[in-house]
């Protein structure tokens, strides 16, 4: 039988690591978005990761409400930048487990036919609050 031992391989910690994470991530697949993360049996522990964001995002006011810019002269309206929950499990030094979430703007989607003075994007209200 092959001896497969970090020292007989000469491996590090590092690489070590950087594998075991990449098996986890094979094996335990992060939701892709909001809803397979509210469908999954984790669905408790992304609601707080979501509660956590918000929360934080609000004391450090990333983002203030306004009214939805009017239509130029000739009478295109810009378009809002939509957003999307990103959702990834990080693998703690201790082994636990912890749960992020993240709200990212769209903005790849905006194409740049007006002036851009100000950038506008929609907002959900959870329905778990």
């Amino acid at each position: 039988m092959e001896d497969i031992s970090c020292v007989a391989r000469n491996v590090s910690v590092l690489e070590i690591d950087e594998m075991a994470h990449a098996l986890l991530s094979r094996i335990q697949k992060d939701p892709s978005n909001f809803d397979e993360a509210m469908k999954s049996s984790k669905r408790e522990l992304w609601k707080e990761a979501i509660r956590e964001k918000l929360n934080s995002m609000k004391i450090n006011n990333v983002w203030r409400l306004s009214d939805r810019p009017e239509p130029t002269p000739d009478s295109k309206r810009p378009k809002a930048i939509n957003s999307k929950w990103v959702f990834k499990r990080i693998i703690e030094i201790d082994g636990s487990v912890k749960y992020k979430a993240r709200l990212v703007a769209r903005g790849f989607k905006d194409i740049n036919e007006y002036d851009l003075r100000e950038t506008t994007c929609t907002c959900i209200k959870t329905i778990f609050d």
